[in-house]
This record gives structure tokens, C-alpha cells and sequence, in this order.
């Protein structure tokens, strides 16, 4: 049998605001903070795969990690750049086409790194 990575948690400082951010701007399924589980907030996403923000009073330091999000064309990367820049994330670089399609990064609240690509067909 393959390994298989079922989720990945992200350490975040304003659960409330970065739940907001994940579920309304970047469209991510959740039934948000449930009573009892207040220190965290569950994505169910595809392929039994889910993303966790888990609230820390630590400083958190995301260390090199990117996290993309494939869509289906160009102007679906720009639209999700401009929600999540408007929303307050920060862009990092410029949009840009590349050999195997169009790609553009940006920083959530917490730093995590985003990139939103679209694959040439």
C-alpha cells in the first residue's frame, strides 16, 4: 500500500479570522469552529484530504512549504488572486506565464505561501 497524506494542519494566530479567510475567499468547505474542538477548524476537501487550522499564541514560521491550488484557467487565477488580495493576504511576485502554464503566489495571514496555477492543455 502507498502512503498516503490525509491532511495537513496549519498553525494559525486568529482562527476566527483565518477560518473567514479560507472558507469565504478561498471557497474551502468547512462547518467551521464546533463546540468542543475551539482550538481548531476542519476543510473537508477531495480524495479524503483535509486541511486544519489549528488556533497557537505561538509565532508561527512556515518553513518553505507552498501550497497550490490548481484551477481550471487563467482567469480563475487572477479572480482568486484579487479576493485574496483585497482580503488582506499579501502578493508575493508577479502573476506570470510559464512554460506549462500561469501562476501566482501570495501569503496568508500567517505567511503560509500560496500559489494558484492553471496547467496548459
Amino acid at each position: 500500500m502507498k502512503p498516503k497524506i490525509n491532511f495537513i494542519t496549519l498553525s494559525v494566530k486568529d482562527l476566527k479570522r483565518s477560518t473567514a479567510f479560507y472558507r469565504h475567499v478561498l471557497g474551502l468547505p468547512t462547518q467551521g469552529i464546533q463546540p468542543g474542538y475551539e482550538d481548531h477548524v476542519l476543510f473537508e476537501l477531495e480524495n479524503d484530504f483535509s486541511l486544519v487550522l489549528l488556533a497557537s499564541d505561538k509565532a508561527v514560521m512556515p518553513a518553505g512549504l507552498i501550497i497550490s491550488h490548481v484551477t481550471e484557467n487563467k482567469s480563475d487565477v487572477d479572480h482568486i488572486l484579487d479576493a485574496v488580495i483585497e482580503a488582506g493576504a499579501t502578493q508575493i511576485g508577479e502573476r506570470r506565464n510559464e512554460a506549462w502554464g500561469y501562476t501566482a503566489n501570495f501569503a496568508d495571514f500567517d505567511g503560509y505561501q500560496w500559489e494558484i496555477l492553471c496547467i496548459s492543455k
